[in-house]
């Protein structure tokens, strides 16, 4: 019977070690260098994912990240975020009007100057150049007008995956060759309609002259940073660019809308959604429990503060919340103001959980696309009080497919605020509508993790994917709108109008000419 289990037992490790090799654990860096925890949470996802796969991560951003997987090691950015502040705090002392009324075509430029001030701060941080020597099998890098830590790749001679917080835009589509037409692809932070009228092209259109512009600017700087940031380069910044294999677009086409994307560019949108709601810390618990009568969830995520609300704007919310039967969760960032007995405050709050508990009937959000994602998952309805960026763009698509109400920041009075929360909780086509397009984004062949994990491991297995990569890529700006071709075609049209006017008016005279002769000879005759 020993000899017998002794047997059994070196067959199982044979098993085992035999199965060893079919697993492969791979080394990949993760940069999440903005300092937005918005933006940090897919990072964070990313990381967390492919930690779960059983591959190496080292993940840098701002924060002092404690990761909860052996596998992640986290590299901070110090010195980032009191950098950041200090801008915030410029922003902040004026008010949420600063942000809100900033108009795009100062705030694209703004967004310009800090991202490159920020990839050079990267780039050049002693924590981040100590990860030099290293063998990394993919880099995977935030996009948002930081164009160049694409160099990383060449660096540390990895395949180069890019990732958005957001939907697609220039930034990631010219990366990667993606088509854009004008016609119905609008500027992800401009809430025009799916189906613009000849005005809203027309506006459409000189946003993007605009921001071509704008970028062809910073590319010089950019340019800089790289030959400063990579004295050794093997390639220049113009051919680093070209190198992204594929980019991930935190967004979906269920709850966004469809777009011509090429075979490397894959929706991940919701990776930061808890798929198992996990309990919620027990005062929360119980006081969701004890809502019967529904519950309201009220957020304006991790940059805007509802304590900054001007005082008639934060108390029409109090005053209306205090008549409702409903109870409210209230991300409040001021536990010294009394509020009315059916509302909880909390400076920070579990919002995938408490989206998620079945008594929650709606949400009241600015409209940012990872609380969107986490409302229309639990099938929740949405109040939205956009203020910049793509908010104003997400409420107005969640509006025109009739699961959000859009309530205006300069109309936010009592009445406004009890005509919205009378709509929202009564009118049952709204709770409906989201569920309906929870159906929808739930109805995936994979979680957005697991498509995730399967391409980053997919173009480490094809040595960058390069078949993947579109033609358009090695096109200048006339080829790739086929300018040429239009004109060779034009002039083709215009050789040939002349050319038959021309063989037309010597028929003429030709047929002139005959007809005298016959009529001189008729009368000499």
């Amino acid at each position: 019977m020993g000899n017998y289990n002794r047997c059994w037992l070196k067959l199982k490790v044979l098993l085992l070690l035999s199965v060893f090799p079919l697993i492969t654990s791979y080394d990949i860096l993760v940069l999440a260098p903005a300092v937005s925890k918005s933006h940090f949470n897919v990072g964070e996802a990313i990381s967390i994912g492919l930690a779960q796969a059983g591959h190496n991560v080292t993940l840098i951003s701002p924060y002092d990240y404690k990761p909860k997987y052996r596998n992640i090691e986290p590299v901070q950015l110090t010195g980032a975020i009191e950098k950041a502040e200090e801008m915030h705090k410029g922003m902040a002392s004026q008010g949420m009007d600063s942000i809100r009324k900033m108009p795009l075509v100062v705030m694209l430029p703004f967004i310009l100057n800090w991202s490159t001030d920020h990839c050079n701060f990267t780039l050049n941080h002693p924590n981040v150049r100590a990860l030099y020597g290293r063998k990394y099998d993919l880099v995977i890098v935030e996009i948002f007008g930081t164009d160049v830590v694409v160099g990383l790749g060449q660096q540390f001679d990895a395949p180069v995956i890019a990732f958005s917080t957001f939907g697609t835009s220039r930034w990631t589509n010219d990366l990667i060759g993606n088509p854009s037409p004008l016609s119905y692809v609008s500027h992800p932070m401009r809430n025009y309609p799916d189906k613009m009228n000849v005005w809203d092209r027309i506006s459409n259109t000189l946003m993007y002259v605009y921001e071509s512009l704008v970028l062809e600017f910073f590319s010089y700087r950019q340019r800089a940073v790289y030959d400063h940031s990579f004295p050794d380069a093997k390639i220049s910044y113009d051919e680093a660019r070209k190198t992204v294999s594929l980019t991930f677009v935190n967004s979906h086409f269920s709850i966004a809308r469809p777009l011509p994307y090429g075979p490397n560019t894959i929706e991940v949108g919701g990776m930061h959604v808890n798929r198992k709601i996990k309990p919620l810390p027990q005062d929360i618990q119980s006081f969701l429990d004890s809502a019967t009568d529904g519950a309201i969830y009220f957020s304006l995520g991790s940059f805007l503060q509802s304590s900054q609300f001007p005082v008639e704007k934060r108390d029409a919310f109090i005053n209306n919340f205090a008549k409702l039967k409903q109870k409210i969760v209230w991300k409040f960032e001021d536990d010294t103001l009394p509020m009315p007995k059916n509302v909880y405050t909390g400076s920070w709050l579990p919002q995938s959980d408490i989206l998620g508990h079945p008594n929650l009937k709606a949400f009241i959000s600015h409209g940012g696309l990872l609380g969107s994602t986490e409302a229309i998952y639990h099938g929740v309805p949405i109040v939205g009080i956009p203020f910049f960026g793509d908010q104003h763009l997400n409420i107005k698509r969640a509006s025109q497919a009739g699961w959000a109400i859009p309530l205006d920041y300069d109309n936010i009075t009592m009445e406004s605020v009890e005509w919205a929360l009378n709509e929202i909780l009564n009118e049952k086509r709204y709770l409906q509508n989201a569920k309906v397009i929870s159906e929808r984004y739930r109805d995936q062949p994979m979680t957005p993790t697991e498509t995730m994990v399967y391409w980053s491991e997919y173009v480490i297995r094809h040595k960058g994917a390069p078949h993947l990569r579109s033609a358009g890529l090695d096109l200048n700006y006339i080829q790739y709108h086929n300018l040429d071709a239009f004109a060779l075609i034009a002039a083709s049209v215009v050789i040939f109008c002349y050319a038959l006017k021309w063989a037309c008016r010597k028929l003429c005279c030709r047929r002139s000419t005959v007809e005298k002769k016959k009529a001189n000879k008729k009368k000499n005759n």
